[in-house]
């Protein structure tokens, strides 16, 4: 489809071809990122219901804890960068971090004693085992946490699971709106190529 400039701008129908053009593809844009995002959200949803049993499940397991730190870096590298996301991302932001800090605080106290351990063993083979024997260490357990700490994680993800799911319903809402409006904007380009083609339509059998 072409259109016809005068002094710079457009005029008449094709000011009107020009402009639902436009409009068009800005609202393509606007529905293609509410529907992806719509998406992600949906994908969010499950992901925190999984993080969520999951706390749970370690803080009467704490060995479980590398893993939820694991899980819950894993949601922030998927979810963390994502602005229209950020009012949930920042809540589990902030456990990922404090399960992150409680097991990395063992795990490096361990990792140190397991070093001093080994030093001294090998010095003591080296001098021929001159003494007692140094014994390995006895290694730190990760620690449960208070379950009011826990139950009001939980609490907190589980509010951020009803506003996702508020976020939703809004979403789809929004989703119907742009396609409502690309449709009309389709059928008056429509009816503006109709209206155009009866006119030539008209011309030439008043020619003939």
């Amino acid at each position: 489809m072409s259109f016809s400039a005068v002094g710079g701008g457009f005029q008449g129908g094709d000011a009107l071809l020009a402009f639902a053009a436009i409009q068009q593809g800005r609202m393509n844009e606007q529905m293609t990122e509410s529907m992806r995002v719509a998406d992600l959200r949906s994908q969010m949803a499950g992901d925190l219901a999984d993080i969520k049993a999951h706390l749970e499940q370690a803080n009467q397991d704490p060995k479980r804890f590398p893993d939820m730190a694991k899980e819950l870096q894993a949601f922030m590298d998927k979810y963390g960068s994502e602005p229209e996301l950020q009012d949930i991302t920042s809540t589990v932001g902030s456990i990922a971090e404090d399960v992150s800090g409680h097991v990395s605080h063992i795990t490096d106290a361990n990792q140190c004693m397991q070093e001093s351990y080994t030093e001294n063993h090998d010095l003591w083979e080296k001098t021929g085992r001159v003494g007692v024997e140094p014994e390995p260490p006895v290694l730190l357990e990760i620690s449960r946490y208070d379950d009011k700490e826990i139950q009001t994680w939980l609490d907190n993800i589980t509010q951020k699971l009803d506003a996702a799911g508020t976020n939703d319903q809004l979403a789809m809402i929004h989703i119907k709106q742009l396609n409502d409006n690309i449709n009309n904007s389709s059928g008056m380009v429509s009816g503006i190529i109709d209206s155009r083609q009866n006119a030539t339509a008209s011309i030439i059998n008043n020619i003939a």
